[in-house]
């Protein structure tokens, strides 16, 4: 019976830049366990994709996080998805697709698998119109596209020159550990773009590699970029005592596990893919790039805040 299976509501957006380009998707998953209300962010992206493919793969890749059949309620701002899934699949089923002539028939197939599973209430929501969880998969998003592939520095640059991208990273918490949000300006030739998150426990260190990950990340493989980072135990770290490290797997000298090693790993496979230069910013040198993060980490926090 449905009142056996848990409620879960889920919020999901896509977007490209520009459509057709390059693509992310976002999902928030919110439930209960133990009696505790929680929440869970996914996100992902693609190079070449539509606005529209990646509504429909937001909403595949939130179903298929969930692990048994649930009570959905689902929360999209694309009339696309909730009137091809709750109107229009149907007749599409009668006619085998229209004979495979549908845009995005794959897709569709997914998601009316992953339907199929579960007990759905499909929600129509406004985008940017104020609602937090649909501002935040809207962020989520945004953050996931990939940077679009220009020339490649690492292939192309004059011995000597200075990367086309450069990072700025930025953090700003509560109590240590204790609510946190980081926050990345990423300069490319074709613009720049804000990337942000936020914790409800965590620590100006984790935060630090958090923003470092999400900025190389967006970063395709064999470019060559700058980090620019106010925080020495990022620059030392991945500059200096990871070798070390990873030849003790990842023991310190004087013994227990390096703090937060899944996120160091994930660090030192990004930057190995990419040519990175990190520079630790002094008090005296600080660059205006870093006071341009006030706004987005004042975000972040408060969706730290949120959180906890």
């Amino acid at each position: 019976m449905s009142s056996d299976k848990p409620t879960v509501t889920i919020y999901t957006d896509g977007g490209c830049e520009p459509n057709p380009g390059p693509g992310g998707w976002g999902a928030v998953l919110i439930f209960e366990k133990e009696g505790k209300p929680l929440t869970r962010e996914l996100k992902g992206g693609e190079p070449e994709t539509t606005n529209n493919r990646m509504e429909l793969t937001a909403a595949i890749e939130a179903l298929r996080a969930l692990n048994r059949p649930c009570i959905v309620e689902f929360y999209t701002d694309s009339q696309y998805v909730k009137r091809g899934i709750s109107e229009w699949m149907p007749k599409w089923k009668q006619t085998n697709f229209k004979k495979g002539k549908i845009q995005n028939v794959e897709l569709w197939e997914a998601l009316d698998a992953e339907v199929a599973r579960h007990e759905i209430h499909w929600h129509w929501v406004k985008g940017h119109a104020g609602n937090y969880y649909n501002e935040r998969v809207d962020q989520l998003a945004s953050s996931a596209i990939p940077l679009p592939r220009t020339r490649s520095a690492a292939a192309e640059a004059a011995p000597g020159s200075e990367p086309s991208i450069r990072a700025f990273l930025g953090i700003s918490s509560e109590g240590s550990p204790g609510v946190g949000g980081w926050a990345v300006l990423l300069q490319h030739p074709d613009g720049e773009r804000f990337l942000s998150g936020g914790l409800p426990k965590t620590n100006a260190n984790r935060l630090e590699l958090l923003a470092a990950v999400a900025a190389l990340e967006v970063v395709p493989p064999g470019e060559s970029m700058q980090v620019f980072t106010t925080n020495s135990y990022l620059r030392d770290g991945i500059t200096r005592w990871i070798e070390g490290w990873k030849q003790r797997n990842w023991m310190k000298k004087e013994g227990g596990e390096v703090l937060y090693r899944d996120l160091w790993e994930r660090l030192d496979r990004l930057a190995q893919e990419r040519q990175v230069q990190w520079i630790l910013v002094r008090p005296d040198s600080r660059p205006p790039e870093l006071d341009r993060l006030a706004e987005p980490l004042a975000q972040a926090l408060e969706a730290a805040r949120r959180m906890a």
